[in-house]
């Protein structure tokens, strides 16, 4: 017995090791232009709401009225990246600083500032707003961007809109996912089955996540191991609900229920690996960079549990599997 406990101590110590797994994480590189990114985490930290939003105002509109196109191009690419994170609903007036010259960079200004705005506009505003573009195919919004079919009918099945669901289907046909692509519509809503499973006003995937803590494990555990699409679309849901803020640090309260589910399957892969050390059986190698060798769930601690902000809990995710009942 003390040979199985040590051998289950030594895997856990190689496999679970937050240095080991967050030294294996993907390298992202610098966002351009440089020095942006630290601008806005100093505005982030400023406490005063009115003082924030004038220190961020200020900085989006020194890198917008540059007379590089690339720094220009590149900044609107970075707000695009963390619309998330950065609401510009405040900014819409730094459009114009952007050069005359520069035209596709003030379409894509427009798109940036538009979809972000959307992005919070109240759900009775958007329910109409995707309806109207699903049936007369695009819709003009306020900055002149255009919001079409295939916006409409994705952001109806990330945002489990599921009464529109079926203008979806009536027009999926006519989206550009069907006529260029060939996508069908039993396709398109197999790609986002979570999300609409989840039902709610407005389900999204913080809605999704606390419906896949509440399928029964042996189910959740099958389908995981044995269905790509599923497995595919929880890791997805898993890495959105966990994504650390890169401005404040934090992570959304709903990655609690991606840490239960983290507990529950290490405790059951504890006890799978008891069984087999104790028939004589050889333990799994680890996956990649030391990883777990339940290949999704080494994907969860290297993708999902990232930043400094989940280290702090990572660790206590790991002293709650000390509690396994063995």
């Amino acid at each position: 017995m003390r040979i199985i406990i040590a051998t289950i101590s030594a895997l856990l110590a190689v496999v679970l090791t937050p240095s080991t797994v967050f030294a294996c994480l993907p390298v992202v590189e610098a966002s351009l232009p440089i020095g942006l990114h630290d601008a806005i985490i100093g505005a982030f930290e400023i406490q005063d709401s009115s003082q924030r939003e004038k220190a961020i105002e200020g900085i989006l509109r020194a890198y917008l009225a540059q007379e590089s196109r690339e720094v220009v191009h590149q900044t609107l690419v970075f707000l695009l990246q963390n619309e998330r994170w950065i609401d510009l609903r405040q900014f819409n007036h730094l459009i114009p600083s952007i050069s005359p010259n520069f035209t596709l960079e003030s379409w894509l200004a427009a798109s940036v500032f538009d979809k972000n705005r959307l992005r919070r506009e109240p759900l009775d505003y958007r329910r109409d707003l995707y309806r109207t573009a699903l049936m007369e195919g695009k819709v003009e919004l306020p900055n002149g961007s255009t919001f079409d079919r295939d916006d409409a009918a994705r952001r109806v099945a990330s945002s489990s809109f599921t009464d529109l669901m079926p203008l979806v289907e009536e027009y999926f046909s006519e989206t550009r996912m069907a006529v260029r692509h060939g996508v069908t519509f039993s396709e398109f809503e197999r790609d986002y089955e979570l999300v609409l499973e989840a039902t709610g006003v407005d389900g999204t995937r913080l809605l999704a996540v606390r419906h896949l803590s509440g399928i029964e494990e042996h189910v959740f555990r099958e389908r995981m191991n044995s269905e790509d699409d599923f497995r595919e679309q929880a890791l997805r849901v898993f890495d959105y609900v966990c994504a650390q803020n890169p401005f404040t640090g934090t992570v959304e309260p709903a990655c609690e229920y991606v840490l239960q589910i983290y507990i529950r399957e290490q405790c059951f892969w504890l006890e799978e690996l008891r069984t087999i050390l104790k028939s004589g059986g050889r333990p799994p190698m680890p996956g990649p960079c030391g990883s777990h060798p339940v290949t999704w769930i080494g994907s969860l601690e290297r993708y999902s549990f990232q930043g400094r902000a989940f280290k702090a809990q990572f660790n206590d995710a790991r002293k709650g599997m000390e509690g396994c009942d063995f």
